[in-house]
């Protein structure tokens, strides 16, 4: 078995693709609500689960821009914000509001869309991130568009729990893959007690694939971590918590710094507009994620 952790914030295009090679009772994906936050209308916001849901379903959903136009001007949403995703987070405030396990709706979403694979949550509940920087409090989601430096990062509440399904699936599983997930997914990973623990306790095999490139507000996070704000200063972040990191072979920053770095790194084609050469990315990746 091999599980996935996504932060849904940078998947590149061959996830959904590598994932439908693997037989769902094979796979696990668990989600990561690093992007998550809540607005002063108390409703949460899922963005990420939203981005790994909509590469995993093939029916389509249908648009519902009355709803949505009300929820707007009753200051419930904001226009930047895609109808399909509000609809979901209204669906997952109201479970949180419930206390109910996010497990279940997250089930309940991906079957009424047809999916034949599950995402489940790495806690329950979800936290809402909060990023302040000198002057304002920022939507993880607007991280590329700030200019001030951050000041602080709090994710709320404290009282969460590792979802039982979460941690099952990590155990049972010879590997656990980093998906290109956010420097702010590595720094939930170690605030969180609990998950460290896991990880720290994990028996496989640990891979990262690196996303295909770092957004500025991937930098923004690094300096706020003290790291460089680079790919080779988000490896250094690593300290040897990886066994392999995967990312493009284009990327000759980290091919001349191979040598001096403490886990086994993997250059791989991750992207060509060529159809031949598309497949052979994700026939490569999924022999090298399975075998």
């Amino acid at each position: 078995m091999i599980s996935f952790l996504c932060d849904g914030h940078n998947v590149p295009w061959f996830f959904p693709r590598i994932v439908r090679r693997i037989d769902p009772k094979d796979v696990a994906i668990i989600y990561i609500p690093t992007f998550d936050y809540s607005n002063e209308r108390g409703i949460h916001f899922s963005p990420g689960f939203v981005s790994l849901i909509r590469g995993l379903v093939k029916r389509k959903p249908r648009p519902s821009r009355t709803i949505f136009k009300m929820l707007n001007l009753l200051g419930i949403v904001r226009n930047d914000i895609k109808d399909f995703e509000v609809i979901l987070d209204l669906l997952i405030t109201l479970w949180i509001t419930r206390r109910a396990p996010i497990r279940e709706i997250f089930d309940i979403i991906l079957e009424g869309l047809g999916s034949k694979y599950s995402v489940v949550p790495l806690v329950e509940p979800l936290t809402s991130t909060i990023i302040k920087t000198e002057t304002k409090i920022i939507r993880p989601v607007d991280l590329n568009k700030e200019k001030e430096e951050i000041k602080n990062i709090e994710f709320v509440p404290k009282d969460i729990e590792i979802c039982e399904k979460a941690i099952e699936s990590i155990n049972n599983s010879d590997k656990l893959v980093l998906f290109a997930i956010s420097p702010l997914s590595f720094l939930y990973l170690k605030n969180v007690g609990k998950i460290s623990n896991i990880m720290k306790g994990y028996k496989g095999q640990i891979i990262y694939v690196l996303p295909s490139s770092l957004e500025e507000g991937d930098k923004c996070l690094l300096r706020f971590l003290k790291a460089e704000p680079s790919f080779i200063g988000l490896l250094n972040m690593l300290n040897g918590s990886v066994d392999s990191v995967v990312f493009s072979e284009e990327r000759k920053d980290i091919l001349e710094k191979m040598q001096e770095l403490k886990f086994s790194c993997l250059p791989m084609m991750f992207y060509s507009e060529d159809i031949s050469i598309k497949r052979k990315i994700i026939d490569d990746f999924t022999r090298l994620l399975t075998r």
